[in-house]
């Protein structure tokens, strides 16, 4: 449920770097952050409602913008480490993703078989925007609670967002999950998520997104034996304004997640 909160805890918070030729433009998303993990919260009802995971971080970007049309390509970067809790033989997995694809304990599903091609430099393409609607925004828009009820049953996520520092775009974020992994590998969330931001790519089906968030969902329901505790860093680089290629379909535009979503999907409370 995190990787959805990350990977579902951010290109609503990724903004433009303009470079100094005026050609290209790069954005960062830097995060750190940590939580833990409850796997036993209603040990009868794996499936019920209760506070099953924390996770705080921080996240800190820039945003420079020009008002043009841009060629996007996505390069993300992200290492999510799970260590169990048994005092004997701890359990550790591991999420990454990065130029190869998403790594799953050492399993990886390649992006070619998500239907992408990485391109050496620049990342995943995905498509094309208008860099214009960044150029009025405002850095305070993304503070706020939030909260997410997927299937009706309750708010299943909930994310409070506050500024971390002086600084105009660094942010404090904490997240707490109120549904367990092994309920999560039995919805079709990354099929609701694309059906979601279908309308901000064109109406293009998200079929590459629903498949790799799919593994993930289904691992971390096999994970769900012990609590854990859980670390997670990474990065989030778009690149743009490029001369366009002929258009493909735009199937990553929400990797990154939970800030995404608490931009496009939000609930404000």
């Amino acid at each position: 449920m995190k990787l959805v909160g990350i990977a579902l805890a951010a290109l609503a918070m990724v903004g433009l770097m303009a470079s100094d030729a005026g050609a290209a433009y790069v954005s960062e998303l830097l995060f750190v952050g940590a939580g833990t993990y409850d796997h036993d919260v209603n040990p009868n009802d794996p499936f019920g409602y209760g506070d099953y995971g924390f996770f705080a971080g921080d996240y800190n970007l820039d945003i420079h913008v020009t008002d043009e049309i841009c060629n996007w390509y996505l390069d993300p970067s992200l290492s999510v480490d799970f260590v169990g809790a048994k005092s004997a033989g701890r359990t550790t997995h591991h999420i990454g993703m990065g130029e190869s694809g998403i790594e799953l304990d050492g399993d990886l599903i390649p992006w070619g078989a998500m239907g992408y091609n990485w391109e050496e430099g620049k990342g995943i393409y995905v498509g094309l925007g208008d860099a214009s609607g960044f150029v009025g925004f405002d850095p305070d828009v993304l503070v706020g609670d939030y909260a997410w009820d997927i299937d009706g049953g309750g708010d299943d996520l909930a994310m409070r967002i506050r500024p971390s520092s002086d600084e105009m775009l660094a942010y404090s974020v904490r997240m707490r999950m109120h549904r367990s992994f092994t309920w999560l590998s039995g919805q079709p969330a990354a099929e609701w998520m694309a059906a979601w931001m279908a309308p901000f790519a064109g109406g293009v089906a998200m079929d590459g997104l629903e498949y790799g968030l799919r593994k993930i969902a289904i691992r971390l329901g096999e994970w769900d034996t012990e609590d854990y505790s859980i670390s997670y860093s990474g990065r989030m680089r778009i690149t743009g304004c490029d001369d366009p290629p002929v258009p493909e379909p735009m199937t990553l535009l929400l990797f990154g997640g939970g800030l995404v979503g608490a931009a496009l999907l939000r609930r404000r409370r």
